[in-house]
């Protein structure tokens, strides 16, 4: 399907977008893309289990793609289907006696080493090449199962993703018996075996490095602990991962501290095996898991709501997933906007339908809840970049909520952007058009995104005509932004992130001039349908 295809509000060029708006905002409904955090996750867990596994996952991203390859790669068979992936593990049960990991062929293995990298080699032959392309979520979720499977690799990085920091990653790493090469090297080298014993992480630099080791150490022979130092922030993306690693046999023991510099511990049992449970749907040969709709994409469309002058529904996201971003709701609510929800039985919900009452507040400040504790708990490939599926009349897709969105008088709000940094693009949006002040706080993290995501807000709106600055409080860093009923649009730059051209895009629902989004392709890293359901949506 071609991506780039214009109408009569989308104009593309070459290396740009140009958005105009018609003079009736018709509003509509769009299904949610298969969530990216869910699939990774997924992925991973059948690439090691001993079990075959189907994925119901109709449409793919890059990062999705990388992944997968990635895992083809380490010597997981992974196919191609209509509605998803049929995965048969690293793992899988095929009759020999041990785990032996088999080495990829030379058609499984990636490119070769750019020129100009680190001329550091491992010592051994057997090297699996890994290009993860721009995805951080594929690099550090998997650069500690390579340790835990003791396999040599090269992984091969695009984009800015080799400056991304992987510390202290990389320490605890190396520290239990991985030998890798200088930080920032491209490709990154490792090999060697990585040991069980106790690891150390801070809480406040990345979740996903959290995530590599609960899906790592299992794996190893001996028990291990995982010790969270600090404050755990953006912790629904840990709570994604406990439920994935619950649904396929894992067990992980944690413990909430309230005293001295650690916070939060997991003590992870040693030679544990990948399968998938019965809260999976079993079918003849496999289990089926669905694949979640994505309230990290869904959140742009759902803020588009609530600038229309008319309705925007998004259908097929879970109200009951772990996924931190479904906060999108009730802080849009928070802003002013009216909301409608109807779930069915399939969701998980309820079948009734009415105004949406907010079940909790989306920084959650109470114990934490271990999605993976369970009453047990002790005890052909065609990778397309399509959003051509109908997610809503699939019934392997069982997470059929609908949200609808109508616009309201928006006023600005305070909001804590900790477990939700992924927001913050689309509700800097938001806020450029609420009456007041919008301020934004936990932001510090944003600067390792794709791009510096504080610097590339702020000059979004900035060239859009909003009023928008960084404000130095004792407390952090914040975003204040004063809203206004529109704005003159512009010229923006996406920095080939993502969420900054979807951000944009979206900004010219409410802007009186035309918008110009530069490197407006950047969408096909998580969403390349984005324009497409944009232009359905404005005809």
């Amino acid at each position: 399907m071609d991506h780039t295809k214009s109408n009569n509000f989308i104009q593309f060029q070459e290396n740009a977008v140009t958005l105009t708006h018609p003079d009736i905002l018709p509003g509509g409904a769009v299904a949610a893309i298969p969530s990216k955090s869910h699939a990774h996750r997924l992925l991973i867990a059948a690439a090691l289990s001993h079990t075959p596994v189907r994925l119901i996952c109709p449409t793919t991203s890059r990062d999705i793609d990388a992944t997968v390859d990635c895992l083809r790669a380490m010597g997981a068979e992974i196919i191609r289907t209509e509605d998803g992936f049929l995965c048969r593990g690293i793992h899988a049960e095929t009759g020999a006696s041990d785990l032996q990991v088999p080495g990829a062929n030379d058609a499984a293995k990636g490119p070769s080493s750019p020129s100009g990298s680190t001329a550091y080699e491992p010592t051994l032959s057997d090297t699996h090449n890994l290009d993860v392309g721009e995805s951080g979520s594929t690099l550090r979720f998997l650069l500690p199962v390579l340790g835990a499977l003791g396999m040599n690799a090269a992984i091969h990085m695009q984009g800015r993703l080799s400056q991304r920091p992987l510390s202290p990653l990389y320490e605890e790493m190396c520290r239990h018996g991985v030998t890798l090469s200088p930080a920032g090297s491209n490709p990154l080298l490792c090999h060697g075996q990585m040991s069980s014993g106790t690891y150390e992480i801070n809480g406040g630099v990345s979740s996903q490095y959290i995530t590599g080791l609960l899906f790592a150490l299992p794996l190893l022979p001996e028990n291990s602990r995982l010790v969270i130092t600090g404050k755990l922030e953006s912790r629904p993306y840990v709570d994604i991962t406990l439920k994935v690693l619950r649904e396929f046999g894992i067990t992980i023991h944690s413990t909430e501290l309230t005293r001295g510099n650690a916070a939060l511990l997991f003590d992870i049992p040693g030679g544990q095996a990948y399968h998938p449970v019965s809260s999976n749907i079993r079918e003849a040969e496999h289990f089926t898991c669905p694949v979640e709709g994505d309230w990290s994409n869904a959140a742009f469309f759902l803020t588009a709501g609530a600038l229309l002058e008319n309705p925007v529904t998004v259908t097929g996201c879970d109200l009951n997933s772990p996924q931190g971003d479904k906060a999108i709701v009730s802080l849009l609510q928070e802003f002013g906007a009216e909301i409608e929800i109807t779930s069915s039985e399939e969701s998980g919900g309820s079948d009734d339908s009415g105004k949406y009452d907010d079940p909790g507040k989306y920084d959650d400040p109470g114990k934490y809840d271990d999605p993976g504790k369970s009453d047990n708990h002790d005890k052909s490939d065609d990778f397309r970049e399509s959003n051509d599926f109908d997610r809503s009349d699939n019934p392997a897709m069982p997470y059929k909520s609908a949200i609808t969105i109508r616009g309201g008088h928006l006023k600005g709000i305070s909001i804590d952007a900790e477990n939700i940094p992924d927001l913050v693009p689309i509700l800097s949006v938001a806020a450029a058009f609420a009456e007041g002040i919008t301020k934004i706080r936990h932001i510090e993290r944003l600067r390792i995104k794709e791009s510096d995501r504080v610097a590339t807000v702020l000059e979004m709106l900035s060239r859009l005509g909003a009023d928008a600055d960084l404000v130095h409080d004792p407390s952090g860093d914040l975003i204040r932004i004063s809203g206004r009923a529109s704005l003159p649009g512009g010229r923006v730059s996406s920095h080939n992130d993502h969420r900054i051209a979807m951000a944009a895009a979206i900004a010219s629902l409410r802007c009186s001039g035309p918008v110009t989004i530069e490197d407006p392709m950047a969408v096909r890293k998580s969403y390349p349908g984005f324009y497409e359901d944009l232009g359905r949506l404005l005809s």
